[in-house]
């Protein structure tokens, strides 16, 4: 199995798969840590970042425009795009960057590296909680908020013109 790096839409190719010469995702995770009261790191919560990918590419000698302007394109319109890997399939992925390299060396050519960003999207659900499954029961009375301070109508500005009179 090759890379190949289609648009989500339609699932047409972007870039011909005999271009791409390496792929390199990288998934992450940033872990919630923080001490508790005996000074010991504890981790309560994990957090699945989003996967970033960097494709490099030769552009073909023969359609080195043509390729090119189709990621520039699918840069600049932010689309959408699904890039297939030997081990996993992303999808929701949008082109970050691309660099390329120039060189007197590779005359008709250049090689560009792609920087692709997913993007994930997390439904929030709320609800209320009923007060008996609030696990400190004094919490749990939405009436009595307790002590509250009395709101003001004035600004400072206007007291203090009252002070002076003005």
């Amino acid at each position: 199995m090759q890379t190949a790096i289609f648009n989500s839409n339609d699932l047409t190719e972007l870039i011909p798969s005999r271009c791409i010469v390496s792929a390199s995702p990288s998934p992450t995770s940033t872990f919630a840590e923080h001490v508790v009261e005996d000074g010991t790191t504890v981790i309560d919560n994990v957090i699945k970042n989003n996967v970033s990918i960097v494709i490099a590419i030769v552009l073909p000698e023969d359609d080195t425009d043509v390729v090119f302007s189709a990621i520039e394109s699918a840069n600049l319109n932010t689309t959408e795009l699904t890039i297939q890997t030997r081990y996993n399939t992303y999808s929701r992925m949008y082109i970050e960057s691309f660099p390329w390299e120039e060189s007197a060396e590779m005359t008709s050519t250049s090689v560009v590296n792609i920087t692709f960003k997913q993007q994930r999207t997390a439904t929030v659900v709320t609800q209320k909680l009923p007060p008996k499954s609030v696990a400190n029961q004094s919490n749990s009375d939405t009436v009595d908020r307790g002590e509250q301070l009395p709101k003001q109508s004035e600004t400072i500005l206007s007291q203090l013109g009252n002070w002076f009179g003005v």
